[in-house]
């Protein structure tokens, strides 16, 4: 297996249209990196870069410390697997998976090991005679792995590789991914634009938008300490949210305060907001951090808001709830518990963690708290 990593790299095209700005990123041997961001962010620019696939523009791409910027794509040691599968219709399962080995003249005895033992990893060795009109999509799906794996390469790259399967599979293939990066030890770098895939997959998971890279951590690192808006915005569902208003100073205390709700900072908040007392921000609170009144015994009295009921959504284990502070208003999202039992057109007290807050720079959008966060100054 081998290190990936990225020095400064860019892809423009033709009429100065820059996909990739500027990336240095490292993906460490043996791990798994996600490239996750909206549709036309750059990240499978930036993994066909890697695959040879597309030219660089800026910058310089290493391999196992080697330099492969001008490197054929069939000498860099690299295996893909696409969207669309790209089996050959005319072949079996079997024929798939040994035709790359084929090319490159293998013996015939070690095709025919490493297809088996690939088709046993993925538990498709009853479909190798199969045609691949005649697999479902998981299926297929899994073939188009093992005619990856069988290469035995120093990097596996995935281009949103389950967007065509049905939600149920997605799961199930998800944990597939997962379970053949553990027994591989492989180095891997999947690309998509589900962050629950990004969350659930990556060792670590690296956020683009318009190109750039915006944040790299592991998932949790990404969910609980996000650097900007918008990758606040990005990783979590229910997304964060949002709330414009103003620090300001009232007795004593600091407050959120924006058109419809005024909200108290607890005092390790303060510290990490007090140069922006007195400026516009933004409040970003995920919807677990607003929870039913009546469950809570410690809540700060005056977090504790009566807010109007718009929608219901019932999930079993938990509850989404579409609250409003005003007619007008736009829509908190709070996540409650299975206790609690919400109704539509009714008043809801519920209680806002402002421990667990985050603010953002009204200008920049860059995170107000992440630093202490990082400093130990707020809890984890």
């Amino acid at each position: 297996m081998a290190e990936v990593r990225f020095e400064s790299v860019s892809k423009v095209y033709d009429g100065g249209v820059r996909a990739v700005d500027n990336v240095s990123l490292t993906v460490e041997d043996g791990s798994l990196l996600v490239l996750v961001g909206p549709s036309g962010c750059g990240k499978s620019t930036t993994l066909r870069m890697v695959a040879g696939l597309e030219d660089i523009t800026e910058g310089n791409v290493y391999i196992g410390g080697r330099l492969v910027n001008d490197v054929l794509p069939k000498d860099r040691d690299i295996a893909m697997v696409f969207q669309n599968y790209a089996l050959y219709p005319h072949m079996s399962v079997y024929n798939n998976m040994a035709f790359g080995l084929k090319l490159r003249k293998y013996p015939r005895a070690e095709i025919d090991t490493r297809v088996r033992e690939a088709a046993d990893l993925l538990e498709i060795a009853p479909l190798l005679d199969r045609r691949p009109k005649e697999l479902s999509g998981g299926q297929a799906q899994r073939v188009a792995v093992g005619r990856a794996i069988v290469r035995h390469p120093k990097v596996f790259l995935f281009d949103e590789p389950l967007s065509n399967l049905d939600a149920k599979l997605r799961v199930q293939m998800r944990v597939e991914i997962a379970r053949l990066h553990d027994r591989l030890g492989a180095t891997m770098i999947y690309v998509t634009h589900d962050q629950v895939e990004a969350m659930t997959l990556g060792s670590k998971v690296a956020v683009m938008k318009d190109g750039r890279l915006f944040q790299v951590d592991t998932p949790l690192g990404l969910y609980n300490h996000p650097a900007g808006r918008f990758v606040a915005g990005f990783i979590g569902s229910p997304p964060m949210n949002f709330l414009e208003g103003a620090l300001k100073k009232d007795a004593g205390a600091v407050r959120f305060a924006s058109a419809d709700l005024t909200l108290t900072l607890p005092e390790a908040i303060v510290k990490a907001v007090r140069s922006h007392v007195g400026k516009a921000v933004y409040l970003g609170i995920r919807p677990e951090n607003i929870q039913d009144a009546a469950f809570l015994t410690s809540a700060d009295p005056s977090n504790v808001k009566v807010l109007h009921t718009e929608v219901v959504e019932p999930l079993g284990a938990e509850t989404l709830v579409y609250l409003r502070a005003a007619e007008h208003g736009q829509d908190i999202v709070a996540r409650l518990d299975s206790r609690s039992s919400p109704h539509v057109n009714q008043d809801a007290r519920v209680a806002f963690d402002m421990a667990r807050a985050h603010f953002f720079d009204r200008e920049t959008e860059e995170s107000l708290t992440y630093a202490a966060w990082y400093d130990g100054g707020l809890p984890a």
